[in-house]
């Protein structure tokens, strides 16, 4: 279970918030996601997390993010863990990112450092997100994660 590798490395799942990266807009767009990971995880992929939308401020108000993005196949494989910290709410312009729009003052920007305890897991840790594929926001200490693969 994905918990018990979080314990095993020191942290408390509530202290993580799980993340499930898959954006149809994107997808029509500009490529997935997983593309922007596979590819260009320290640019792309980065900016990508970097901006959620303000209605989601309460809900990813956690220190560190654990994400997961959708494979081709539909697999839910492990992108990395990340410290997070809210920075501010764009306000200045438009901001785009992977082809999908915020209106100004719609977008919060974090600031996102990928931490080291969990990266053997990255890219080879595969879990099933369960049932509810479209929260793709959801609390470790709640939603415990099997694991059903390693790459």
């Amino acid at each position: 279970m994905f918990n018990t590798i979080l314990l095993e490395n020191g942290l408390s799942p509530g202290d993580v918030r799980l993340l499930r990266h898959r954006d149809k807009e994107a997808e029509a767009e500009k490529g997935t996601p997983y593309k922007f990971w596979l590819t260009h995880p320290d640019s792309k992929f980065l900016r990508y997390q970097e901006h959620q939308g303000i209605h989601n401020r309460k809900r990813l108000d956690a220190k560190y993010w654990a994400a997961f993005v959708v494979t081709p196949d539909t697999k839910t494989k492990f992108a990395g863990l990340y410290r997070a910290r809210y920075v501010r709410t764009l306000k200045d312009e438009e901001h785009q990112t992977c082809g999908v729009h915020h209106r100004l003052g719609r977008c919060d920007q974090y600031d996102l450092i990928l931490d080291e305890k969990l990266k053997d897991y990255i890219g080879r840790l595969v879990i099933d997100w369960g049932p509810s594929p479209r929260s793709w926001i959801q609390r470790a200490d709640r939603q415990d994660k099997e694991i059903v693969g390693t790459d």
